[in-house]
Protein backbone atom coordinates (compact mmCIF):
# COMPACT_ATOMS: atom_id res chain seq x y z
CA UNK A 1 0.00 0.00 0.00
CA UNK A 2 1.07 3.58 -0.66
CA UNK A 3 -0.03 6.56 1.41
CA UNK A 4 0.80 10.21 0.88
CA UNK A 5 -0.37 13.40 2.52
CA UNK A 6 0.42 17.09 2.86
CA UNK A 7 -0.23 19.25 5.91
CA UNK A 8 -0.20 22.94 4.95
CA UNK A 9 -0.35 25.84 7.39
CA UNK A 10 -0.57 29.56 6.65
CA UNK A 11 -0.67 32.17 9.42
CA UNK A 12 -0.63 35.95 9.75
CA UNK A 13 0.23 38.00 12.82
CA UNK A 14 -1.10 41.57 13.08
CA UNK A 15 -0.58 43.89 16.03
CA UNK A 16 -0.91 47.61 16.61
CA UNK A 17 -0.56 49.47 19.92
CA UNK A 18 -2.17 52.88 19.56
CA UNK A 19 -0.51 56.19 20.39
CA UNK A 20 -0.68 56.77 24.14
CA UNK A 21 -0.60 53.08 25.03
CA UNK A 22 2.89 52.21 26.21
CA UNK A 23 2.58 48.40 26.14
CA UNK A 24 6.10 48.27 27.52
CA UNK A 25 7.28 50.82 24.92
CA UNK A 26 7.21 54.58 24.44
CA UNK A 27 3.52 55.08 23.68
CA UNK A 28 4.19 56.50 20.20
CA UNK A 29 2.43 53.80 18.21
CA UNK A 30 3.80 50.30 17.67
CA UNK A 31 2.94 48.33 14.50
CA UNK A 32 3.98 44.77 13.71
CA UNK A 33 3.09 42.44 10.87
CA UNK A 34 4.37 38.99 9.96
CA UNK A 35 3.36 36.12 7.71
CA UNK A 36 4.50 32.52 7.76
CA UNK A 37 3.70 29.33 5.95
CA UNK A 38 4.78 25.75 6.39
CA UNK A 39 4.06 22.39 4.89
CA UNK A 40 4.86 18.81 5.78
CA UNK A 41 4.86 16.04 3.21
CA UNK A 42 4.57 12.41 4.34
CA UNK A 43 4.89 9.36 2.08
CA UNK A 44 4.58 5.72 3.22
CA UNK A 45 5.28 2.70 1.02
CA UNK A 46 4.43 -0.53 2.84
CA UNK A 47 4.53 -4.15 1.64
CA UNK A 48 2.85 -6.90 3.73
CA UNK A 49 3.07 -10.67 3.40
CA UNK A 50 1.23 -13.30 5.49
CA UNK A 51 1.52 -17.09 5.60
CA UNK A 52 -0.66 -19.45 7.67
CA UNK A 53 -0.21 -23.22 7.75
CA UNK A 54 -1.71 -25.18 10.62
CA UNK A 55 0.71 -24.54 13.50
CA UNK A 56 2.56 -21.71 11.80
CA UNK A 57 1.50 -18.09 11.40
CA UNK A 58 3.87 -15.67 9.74
CA UNK A 59 3.40 -12.00 8.96
CA UNK A 60 6.10 -9.79 7.51
CA UNK A 61 6.21 -6.12 6.67
CA UNK A 62 8.77 -3.96 4.91
CA UNK A 63 8.60 -0.38 3.85
CA UNK A 64 10.11 3.01 3.18
CA UNK A 65 8.75 6.23 4.65
CA UNK A 66 9.75 9.78 3.82
CA UNK A 67 8.95 13.08 5.53
CA UNK A 68 9.92 16.61 4.62
CA UNK A 69 9.15 19.85 6.42
CA UNK A 70 9.59 23.41 5.14
CA UNK A 71 8.76 26.70 6.84
CA UNK A 72 9.09 30.21 5.47
CA UNK A 73 8.30 33.57 7.03
CA UNK A 74 8.70 37.35 6.71
CA UNK A 75 7.96 40.19 9.10
CA UNK A 76 8.33 43.87 9.76
CA UNK A 77 7.70 46.43 12.49
CA UNK A 78 7.90 50.14 13.16
CA UNK A 79 7.22 52.69 15.90
CA UNK A 80 6.68 56.44 15.94
CA UNK A 81 3.37 57.16 14.23
CA UNK A 82 1.60 60.53 14.06
CA UNK A 83 -1.79 58.92 13.51
CA UNK A 84 -3.51 55.63 14.29
CA UNK A 85 -5.46 55.59 11.06
CA UNK A 86 -3.17 53.12 9.25
CA UNK A 87 -2.75 50.79 12.21
CA UNK A 88 -0.23 48.17 10.98
CA UNK A 89 -1.11 48.46 7.30
CA UNK A 90 1.51 51.10 6.46
CA UNK A 91 4.76 50.39 8.31
CA UNK A 92 6.58 53.06 6.29
CA UNK A 93 4.49 55.69 8.09
CA UNK A 94 6.46 55.01 11.27
CA UNK A 95 9.38 57.33 11.94
CA UNK A 96 11.48 54.51 13.40
CA UNK A 97 11.14 51.40 11.24
CA UNK A 98 12.99 48.27 12.29
CA UNK A 99 14.90 46.16 9.76
CA UNK A 100 12.64 43.60 8.07
CA UNK A 101 13.08 39.97 9.07
CA UNK A 102 12.79 36.73 7.14
CA UNK A 103 13.33 33.08 7.93
CA UNK A 104 13.50 29.73 6.20
CA UNK A 105 14.14 26.21 7.42
CA UNK A 106 13.73 22.69 6.10
CA UNK A 107 14.37 19.16 7.28
CA UNK A 108 13.98 15.65 5.90
CA UNK A 109 13.63 12.20 7.41
CA UNK A 110 13.78 8.88 5.57
CA UNK A 111 13.19 5.51 7.21
CA UNK A 112 13.63 1.92 6.07
CA UNK A 113 11.45 -0.29 8.26
CA UNK A 114 10.81 -4.00 8.64
CA UNK A 115 8.97 -6.39 10.96
CA UNK A 116 8.50 -10.16 11.31
CA UNK A 117 5.76 -11.71 13.47
CA UNK A 118 5.85 -15.47 13.96
CA UNK A 119 3.48 -17.63 16.04
CA UNK A 120 3.97 -21.36 16.54
CA UNK A 121 1.08 -23.51 17.79
CA UNK A 122 -0.60 -20.39 19.15
CA UNK A 123 1.77 -20.72 22.14
CA UNK A 124 5.10 -19.20 21.18
CA UNK A 125 5.22 -15.69 19.79
CA UNK A 126 8.24 -13.93 18.31
CA UNK A 127 8.49 -10.41 16.91
CA UNK A 128 11.59 -8.97 15.27
CA UNK A 129 11.65 -5.43 13.95
CA UNK A 130 14.10 -2.79 12.91
CA UNK A 131 14.30 0.61 11.36
CA UNK A 132 17.13 2.47 9.69
CA UNK A 133 16.45 6.18 10.07
CA UNK A 134 18.23 9.05 8.38
CA UNK A 135 17.76 12.68 9.41
CA UNK A 136 19.08 15.82 7.74
CA UNK A 137 19.47 17.41 11.19
CA UNK A 138 22.66 15.52 12.06
CA UNK A 139 26.26 15.60 10.84
CA UNK A 140 27.25 13.91 7.59
CA UNK A 141 28.72 10.90 9.42
CA UNK A 142 25.82 10.56 11.87
CA UNK A 143 22.70 11.10 9.79
CA UNK A 144 21.71 7.41 9.83
CA UNK A 145 21.21 5.05 12.76
CA UNK A 146 19.76 1.54 13.11
CA UNK A 147 17.18 0.80 15.82
CA UNK A 148 16.36 -2.92 16.29
CA UNK A 149 13.91 -4.57 18.68
CA UNK A 150 12.77 -8.06 19.61
CA UNK A 151 9.87 -9.47 21.65
CA UNK A 152 9.16 -12.98 22.87
CA UNK A 153 6.00 -14.33 24.51
CA UNK A 154 4.85 -17.71 25.82
CA UNK A 155 1.17 -18.59 26.29
CA UNK A 156 1.63 -20.95 29.20
CA UNK A 157 -2.12 -21.56 29.44
CA UNK A 158 -2.04 -23.31 26.04
CA UNK A 159 0.33 -26.01 27.27
CA UNK A 160 -1.03 -29.51 27.94
CA UNK A 161 -0.03 -29.43 31.60
CA UNK A 162 -2.40 -26.45 32.10
CA UNK A 163 -5.45 -28.16 30.61
CA UNK A 164 -6.88 -29.14 34.00
CA UNK A 165 -6.33 -25.72 35.59
CA UNK A 166 -9.78 -24.40 34.79
CA UNK A 167 -9.63 -21.27 36.93
CA UNK A 168 -6.85 -19.81 34.75
CA UNK A 169 -8.28 -18.63 31.43
CA UNK A 170 -5.08 -17.12 30.08
CA UNK A 171 -1.48 -16.95 31.25
CA UNK A 172 1.13 -15.30 29.07
CA UNK A 173 4.72 -14.39 29.90
CA UNK A 174 6.35 -11.61 27.87
CA UNK A 175 9.74 -10.00 27.44
CA UNK A 176 11.12 -7.50 24.97
CA UNK A 177 14.14 -5.38 24.25
CA UNK A 178 14.41 -2.57 21.76
CA UNK A 179 15.91 0.75 20.80
CA UNK A 180 14.41 3.95 19.43
CA UNK A 181 15.81 7.28 18.30
CA UNK A 182 15.00 10.93 18.86
CA UNK A 183 15.83 13.78 16.47
CA UNK A 184 13.65 16.48 18.08
CA UNK A 185 15.96 19.45 17.52
CA UNK A 186 15.82 22.39 15.16
CA UNK A 187 17.53 22.09 11.77
CA UNK A 188 21.07 23.36 11.13
CA UNK A 189 22.40 22.68 14.64
CA UNK A 190 25.48 21.01 13.12
CA UNK A 191 26.47 24.10 11.12
CA UNK A 192 28.29 27.32 11.92
CA UNK A 193 25.70 30.04 12.41
CA UNK A 194 25.91 33.73 11.69
CA UNK A 195 23.45 36.48 12.50
CA UNK A 196 23.10 39.95 11.05
CA UNK A 197 24.47 42.93 12.91
CA UNK A 198 23.86 46.58 12.01
CA UNK A 199 26.63 48.79 13.45
CA UNK A 200 26.34 52.55 13.05
CA UNK A 201 29.34 54.47 11.69
CA UNK A 202 29.74 58.14 10.86
CA UNK A 203 28.54 57.40 7.35
CA UNK A 204 25.41 55.63 8.57
CA UNK A 205 24.29 52.05 9.18
CA UNK A 206 26.25 49.13 7.78
CA UNK A 207 24.98 45.57 7.57
CA UNK A 208 27.41 42.95 8.81
CA UNK A 209 27.48 39.42 10.14
CA UNK A 210 28.71 37.94 13.40
CA UNK A 211 29.19 34.33 14.45
CA UNK A 212 26.45 33.13 16.82
CA UNK A 213 27.15 29.39 17.09
CA UNK A 214 29.89 27.03 16.03
CA UNK A 215 29.45 23.84 14.07
CA UNK A 216 29.03 20.47 15.76
CA UNK A 217 29.41 17.77 13.13
CA UNK A 218 29.52 15.10 15.85
CA UNK A 219 25.86 15.66 16.77
CA UNK A 220 23.97 12.36 16.49
CA UNK A 221 20.73 10.57 17.34
CA UNK A 222 19.56 10.46 20.94
CA UNK A 223 19.03 6.75 21.62
CA UNK A 224 16.74 4.97 24.08
CA UNK A 225 17.07 1.28 24.93
CA UNK A 226 14.19 -0.34 26.81
CA UNK A 227 13.79 -3.76 28.41
CA UNK A 228 10.35 -5.05 29.45
CA UNK A 229 9.28 -8.12 31.41
CA UNK A 230 5.56 -8.73 31.83
CA UNK A 231 2.75 -11.13 32.58
CA UNK A 232 -0.88 -11.32 31.41
CA UNK A 233 -3.22 -13.33 33.62
CA UNK A 234 -6.97 -13.90 33.22
CA UNK A 235 -8.90 -15.84 35.87
CA UNK A 236 -12.37 -17.35 36.33
CA UNK A 237 -13.46 -17.33 32.68
CA UNK A 238 -11.95 -13.89 32.10
CA UNK A 239 -13.78 -12.26 35.00
CA UNK A 240 -10.53 -11.09 36.57
CA UNK A 241 -7.64 -9.78 34.51
CA UNK A 242 -4.18 -8.84 35.72
CA UNK A 243 -1.41 -7.21 33.68
CA UNK A 244 1.95 -6.45 35.28
CA UNK A 245 5.11 -5.04 33.70
CA UNK A 246 8.57 -4.07 34.82
CA UNK A 247 10.58 -1.83 32.51
CA UNK A 248 14.01 -0.30 32.43
CA UNK A 249 14.71 2.46 29.94
CA UNK A 250 18.10 4.05 29.35
CA UNK A 251 18.46 7.16 27.18
CA UNK A 252 21.95 8.04 26.01
CA UNK A 253 23.41 10.90 23.97
CA UNK A 254 20.71 13.25 25.22
CA UNK A 255 20.11 16.19 22.89
CA UNK A 256 20.37 19.15 25.26
CA UNK A 257 21.08 22.85 24.99
CA UNK A 258 24.11 22.81 27.27
CA UNK A 259 26.13 25.77 28.55
CA UNK A 260 29.65 26.34 27.25
CA UNK A 261 32.63 27.82 29.09
CA UNK A 262 33.03 31.60 28.60
CA UNK A 263 36.41 31.00 26.95
CA UNK A 264 34.60 29.48 23.96
CA UNK A 265 33.04 32.81 23.07
CA UNK A 266 29.55 31.26 23.00
CA UNK A 267 26.93 30.79 25.70
CA UNK A 268 25.49 27.39 24.77
CA UNK A 269 25.01 24.83 22.03
CA UNK A 270 23.07 21.64 21.33
CA UNK A 271 25.19 18.70 22.45
CA UNK A 272 24.88 14.96 23.08
CA UNK A 273 25.13 14.81 26.86
CA UNK A 274 25.06 11.90 29.30
CA UNK A 275 22.61 9.18 30.20
CA UNK A 276 19.24 9.14 31.99
CA UNK A 277 17.66 5.94 33.28
CA UNK A 278 13.96 5.38 33.91
CA UNK A 279 12.67 2.23 35.54
CA UNK A 280 9.38 1.30 37.07
CA UNK A 281 6.29 -0.85 37.26
CA UNK A 282 2.95 -0.75 35.49
CA UNK A 283 0.11 -2.71 37.05
CA UNK A 284 -3.47 -3.15 35.94
CA UNK A 285 -6.31 -5.21 37.40
CA UNK A 286 -9.78 -5.54 35.89
CA UNK A 287 -13.05 -7.17 36.87
CA UNK A 288 -15.88 -8.13 34.51
CA UNK A 289 -19.38 -9.11 35.54
CA UNK A 290 -21.39 -9.58 32.36
CA UNK A 291 -24.20 -11.72 33.78
CA UNK A 292 -27.33 -10.70 35.64
CA UNK A 293 -29.38 -7.53 35.49
CA UNK A 294 -26.50 -5.28 36.56
CA UNK A 295 -23.40 -5.66 34.40
CA UNK A 296 -20.09 -3.98 35.11
CA UNK A 297 -16.52 -3.70 33.88
CA UNK A 298 -13.93 -2.15 36.19
CA UNK A 299 -10.25 -1.39 35.67
CA UNK A 300 -7.61 0.05 37.98
CA UNK A 301 -4.13 0.90 36.73
CA UNK A 302 -1.08 2.09 38.64
CA UNK A 303 2.30 3.34 37.40
CA UNK A 304 5.47 3.90 39.41
CA UNK A 305 8.48 5.46 37.67
CA UNK A 306 11.87 6.53 38.98
CA UNK A 307 14.27 8.56 36.85
CA UNK A 308 17.96 9.06 37.55
CA UNK A 309 20.86 10.83 35.87
CA UNK A 310 23.43 8.06 35.45
CA UNK A 311 26.18 9.80 33.52
CA UNK A 312 27.14 13.29 32.35
CA UNK A 313 30.43 12.45 30.67
CA UNK A 314 33.94 13.44 31.73
CA UNK A 315 35.90 16.68 31.68
CA UNK A 316 39.27 17.29 30.00
CA UNK A 317 41.02 15.76 33.01
CA UNK A 318 38.98 12.57 32.87
CA UNK A 319 36.89 13.40 35.95
CA UNK A 320 33.18 12.66 35.99
CA UNK A 321 31.12 15.76 35.33
CA UNK A 322 28.78 16.34 38.28
CA UNK A 323 26.51 18.95 36.72
CA UNK A 324 25.41 20.10 33.28
CA UNK A 325 23.62 23.42 32.94
CA UNK A 326 20.77 23.28 30.46
CA UNK A 327 19.38 26.78 29.85
CA UNK A 328 15.68 25.94 30.04
CA UNK A 329 13.34 28.80 30.97
CA UNK A 330 14.79 32.14 32.00
CA UNK A 331 18.18 30.66 32.82
CA UNK A 332 19.78 27.54 34.23
CA UNK A 333 16.65 26.65 36.15
CA UNK A 334 16.68 22.88 35.55
CA UNK A 335 20.30 21.67 35.48
CA UNK A 336 21.18 17.98 35.45
CA UNK A 337 23.02 16.59 38.50
CA UNK A 338 24.78 13.25 38.49
CA UNK A 339 22.88 10.76 40.65
CA UNK A 340 19.77 12.96 40.97
CA UNK A 341 16.32 13.04 39.40
CA UNK A 342 16.57 14.95 36.10
CA UNK A 343 15.01 18.33 35.43
CA UNK A 344 14.18 19.48 38.97
CA UNK A 345 13.96 23.20 39.78
CA UNK A 346 17.22 24.63 41.14
CA UNK A 347 17.09 27.79 43.24
CA UNK A 348 16.86 29.37 46.67
CA UNK A 349 14.85 28.23 49.68
CA UNK A 350 12.91 31.11 51.23
CA UNK A 351 13.62 31.21 54.97
CA UNK A 352 11.40 34.06 56.12
CA UNK A 353 11.46 37.85 55.80
CA UNK A 354 14.19 40.27 56.90
CA UNK A 355 12.79 42.18 59.87
CA UNK A 356 15.40 44.99 59.91
CA UNK A 357 17.76 46.65 57.45
CA UNK A 358 20.73 45.68 59.62
CA UNK A 359 19.80 42.01 59.39
CA UNK A 360 19.57 42.19 55.59
CA UNK A 361 22.92 44.01 55.27
CA UNK A 362 24.66 41.54 57.58
CA UNK A 363 23.42 38.50 55.66
CA UNK A 364 23.65 39.87 52.12
CA UNK A 365 26.05 42.82 52.04
CA UNK A 366 25.97 44.75 48.81
CA UNK A 367 22.75 43.16 47.61
CA UNK A 368 20.58 46.19 48.30
CA UNK A 369 18.14 44.14 50.31
CA UNK A 370 16.37 45.67 53.26
CA UNK A 371 13.63 45.00 55.79
CA UNK A 372 10.61 43.35 54.20
CA UNK A 373 12.58 41.45 51.56
CA UNK A 374 12.81 37.68 51.37
CA UNK A 375 15.56 35.96 53.34
CA UNK A 376 17.12 32.93 51.69
CA UNK A 377 18.29 29.87 53.57
CA UNK A 378 22.02 29.51 54.18
CA UNK A 379 22.13 26.01 52.72
CA UNK A 380 25.90 25.48 52.92
CA UNK A 381 26.17 27.04 56.39
CA UNK A 382 29.00 29.47 55.61
CA UNK A 383 27.15 32.45 57.11
CA UNK A 384 26.70 34.15 53.71
CA UNK A 385 23.91 34.13 51.16
CA UNK A 386 25.09 33.73 47.57
CA UNK A 387 24.74 31.42 44.57
CA UNK A 388 26.43 28.62 46.54
CA UNK A 389 23.20 28.35 48.55
CA UNK A 390 21.11 27.25 45.59
CA UNK A 391 19.78 23.73 45.83
CA UNK A 392 17.21 21.39 44.29
CA UNK A 393 13.86 22.67 45.59
CA UNK A 394 11.29 20.41 43.94
CA UNK A 395 10.20 16.82 43.62
CA UNK A 396 8.29 16.92 40.34
CA UNK A 397 8.25 13.18 39.70
CA UNK A 398 5.09 11.59 41.20
CA UNK A 399 5.40 8.77 43.69
CA UNK A 400 2.76 7.11 41.51
CA UNK A 401 0.04 7.85 38.98
CA UNK A 402 -3.23 5.97 38.68
CA UNK A 403 -6.41 5.61 36.68
CA UNK A 404 -9.85 4.11 37.24
CA UNK A 405 -12.21 3.14 34.42
CA UNK A 406 -15.74 1.93 35.13
CA UNK A 407 -18.73 0.90 33.00
CA UNK A 408 -22.01 -0.10 34.70
CA UNK A 409 -25.18 -1.01 32.81
CA UNK A 410 -28.71 -1.81 33.96
CA UNK A 411 -31.41 -2.57 31.42
CA UNK A 412 -31.16 0.32 28.94
CA UNK A 413 -28.99 2.57 31.10
CA UNK A 414 -25.20 2.70 30.93
CA UNK A 415 -22.91 4.79 33.13
CA UNK A 416 -19.20 5.09 32.34
CA UNK A 417 -16.50 7.25 33.88
CA UNK A 418 -12.74 7.68 33.98
CA UNK A 419 -10.73 8.97 36.95
CA UNK A 420 -7.05 9.83 36.74
CA UNK A 421 -4.67 11.04 39.40
CA UNK A 422 -1.14 11.71 40.54
CA UNK A 423 0.33 11.57 44.04
CA UNK A 424 3.49 12.91 45.64
CA UNK A 425 4.59 15.39 42.98
CA UNK A 426 5.14 19.13 42.98
CA UNK A 427 4.46 21.71 40.28
CA UNK A 428 6.56 24.74 39.38
CA UNK A 429 3.97 27.53 39.32
CA UNK A 430 5.84 30.27 37.49
CA UNK A 431 2.81 32.55 37.83
CA UNK A 432 3.82 33.13 41.44
CA UNK A 433 6.62 35.41 40.30
CA UNK A 434 3.92 37.75 38.99
CA UNK A 435 1.03 37.18 41.36
CA UNK A 436 3.04 37.66 44.55
CA UNK A 437 5.27 40.58 43.44
CA UNK A 438 3.85 43.48 45.47
CA UNK A 439 5.24 46.42 43.57
CA UNK A 440 5.13 45.68 39.88
CA UNK A 441 2.58 46.28 37.16
CA UNK A 442 0.84 42.94 37.70
CA UNK A 443 -2.20 42.14 39.72
CA UNK A 444 -1.54 40.09 42.86
CA UNK A 445 -3.44 37.42 44.73
CA UNK A 446 -5.49 38.30 47.78
CA UNK A 447 -3.44 35.77 49.73
CA UNK A 448 -0.18 37.58 48.91
CA UNK A 449 -1.67 40.97 49.80
CA UNK A 450 -3.30 39.89 53.03
CA UNK A 451 -0.16 38.05 54.17
CA UNK A 452 2.46 40.62 53.16
CA UNK A 453 5.11 41.90 55.55
CA UNK A 454 3.96 45.21 57.06
CA UNK A 455 6.70 46.07 59.58
CA UNK A 456 9.18 44.71 62.14
CA UNK A 457 7.64 41.78 63.97
CA UNK A 458 5.09 41.23 61.21
CA UNK A 459 4.05 37.62 60.69
CA UNK A 460 3.54 38.09 56.95
CA UNK A 461 5.00 35.36 54.76
CA UNK A 462 5.17 37.45 51.57
CA UNK A 463 7.60 40.30 50.93
CA UNK A 464 6.55 43.87 51.66
CA UNK A 465 4.90 46.05 49.04
CA UNK A 466 7.87 47.91 47.57
CA UNK A 467 9.13 49.57 44.42
CA UNK A 468 12.85 48.88 44.85
CA UNK A 469 14.26 46.26 42.54
CA UNK A 470 15.55 43.85 45.18
CA UNK A 471 11.97 43.11 46.21
CA UNK A 472 11.61 41.26 42.90
CA UNK A 473 13.82 38.35 43.88
CA UNK A 474 11.31 35.98 42.34
CA UNK A 475 12.07 37.44 38.92
CA UNK A 476 15.81 37.12 39.03
CA UNK A 477 16.06 33.65 40.51
CA UNK A 478 13.70 30.71 41.07
CA UNK A 479 12.84 30.09 44.69
CA UNK A 480 10.66 27.84 46.80
CA UNK A 481 7.94 30.49 46.41
CA UNK A 482 7.27 28.98 42.99
CA UNK A 483 6.78 25.44 44.29
CA UNK A 484 3.26 24.09 44.83
CA UNK A 485 1.88 20.68 45.76
CA UNK A 486 0.67 19.01 42.57
CA UNK A 487 -1.14 15.85 43.68
CA UNK A 488 -4.63 15.58 42.23
CA UNK A 489 -7.61 13.36 41.49
CA UNK A 490 -9.63 14.29 38.42
CA UNK A 491 -12.90 13.00 37.00
CA UNK A 492 -11.64 13.05 33.42
CA UNK A 493 -14.78 11.79 31.68
CA UNK A 494 -18.27 10.74 32.71
CA UNK A 495 -21.14 9.66 30.45
CA UNK A 496 -24.71 8.49 31.04
CA UNK A 497 -26.46 6.78 28.13
CA UNK A 498 -29.94 5.36 27.65
CA UNK A 499 -30.42 2.81 24.86
CA UNK A 500 -34.03 2.52 23.74
CA UNK A 501 -35.58 -0.99 23.65
CA UNK A 502 -35.90 -3.11 20.53
CA UNK A 503 -39.68 -2.72 20.45
CA UNK A 504 -39.35 1.00 19.75
CA UNK A 505 -36.59 0.47 17.20
CA UNK A 506 -38.79 -1.80 15.11
CA UNK A 507 -41.45 0.91 14.96
CA UNK A 508 -39.08 3.61 13.69
CA UNK A 509 -37.15 1.16 11.47
CA UNK A 510 -33.83 1.84 13.20
CA UNK A 511 -31.02 -0.48 14.30
CA UNK A 512 -30.13 1.63 17.31
CA UNK A 513 -31.33 4.70 19.22
CA UNK A 514 -29.76 6.24 22.30
CA UNK A 515 -29.57 9.55 24.14
CA UNK A 516 -26.64 10.60 26.27
CA UNK A 517 -25.18 13.34 28.42
CA UNK A 518 -21.45 13.55 29.08
CA UNK A 519 -18.95 15.73 30.87
CA UNK A 520 -15.18 16.18 30.82
CA UNK A 521 -12.88 17.54 33.55
CA UNK A 522 -15.87 18.44 35.73
CA UNK A 523 -14.28 17.76 39.12
CA UNK A 524 -10.64 18.09 40.20
CA UNK A 525 -9.63 17.46 43.81
CA UNK A 526 -6.27 19.11 44.50
CA UNK A 527 -4.41 21.60 46.68
CA UNK A 528 -2.83 23.20 43.62
CA UNK A 529 -4.09 26.82 43.61
CA UNK A 530 -3.71 27.60 39.92
CA UNK A 531 -5.88 26.47 37.01
CA UNK A 532 -4.80 22.90 36.33
CA UNK A 533 -2.31 20.60 38.12
CA UNK A 534 -1.94 18.62 34.87
CA UNK A 535 -0.53 21.67 33.10
CA UNK A 536 2.94 21.24 31.67
CA UNK A 537 4.86 23.29 29.15
CA UNK A 538 4.88 20.99 26.13
CA UNK A 539 7.93 22.54 24.46
CA UNK A 540 10.18 21.51 27.34
CA UNK A 541 11.65 18.28 28.68
CA UNK A 542 10.40 19.36 32.10
CA UNK A 543 7.16 17.71 33.26
CA UNK A 544 5.10 19.72 35.75
CA UNK A 545 6.11 23.23 34.76
CA UNK A 546 3.15 25.61 34.63
CA UNK A 547 4.04 28.74 32.74
CA UNK A 548 0.72 29.57 31.17
CA UNK A 549 -0.38 26.38 29.44
CA UNK A 550 -4.08 26.59 28.60
CA UNK A 551 -5.93 24.52 31.22
CA UNK A 552 -8.16 21.54 30.47
CA UNK A 553 -11.63 22.74 29.51
CA UNK A 554 -14.70 21.69 31.46
CA UNK A 555 -17.35 20.56 29.00
CA UNK A 556 -20.89 19.23 29.21
CA UNK A 557 -22.48 17.67 26.14
CA UNK A 558 -25.69 15.91 25.26
CA UNK A 559 -26.91 14.22 22.14
CA UNK A 560 -28.93 11.62 20.30
CA UNK A 561 -27.45 8.75 18.29
CA UNK A 562 -29.54 6.96 15.66
CA UNK A 563 -28.33 4.02 13.57
CA UNK A 564 -30.31 2.88 10.50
Amino acid sequence: RVNAGIDFNNSTYDRYSAIGISNGGQGIGDARKSMSKSYQFVNENILDYSYINRNHKLNTMAGITYQSYVSDGVGGSAIGFITDIFENNNLSAGSKPNPPTSSYSSSRLISFIGRINYIFSDKYLLTLSGRYDGSSKFGKNNKFAFFPSAALAWRVSKEDFMSQVNWISNLKLRTSIGTSGNQAISPYQTLDKITTNVPIFSTGKTVGFVSSAFSNESLKWETTEQIDIGIDLDLLQDRIGIIADYYKKSTTNLLLQANLPPSSGYTSSIRNVGKIQNQGFEFSVSYRNLTGAIKSESNLNLTINRALVKDLGTDVDGNKIQRVDAPIGGGNWFPLFLGKTPFELYGYVIDGIYQTDDEAIAKEPGSGKKAGDYRFKDVNGDGKINSDDKTIITHMEPKFTFGINEVVSYKGFELSFQIIGSYGNQVVNEFNKYYTALGGKWNVTKKAWDNRWTGPGSKGTFAAASSHVTSYVTFGEPSSLWVEEGSYLKFKDIRLTYNFPQQLLSIIKAKGLSIYVSGANLITITNYPHYDPEASWTSSAVIGWDRGVYPSSKTIMGGVQVTF
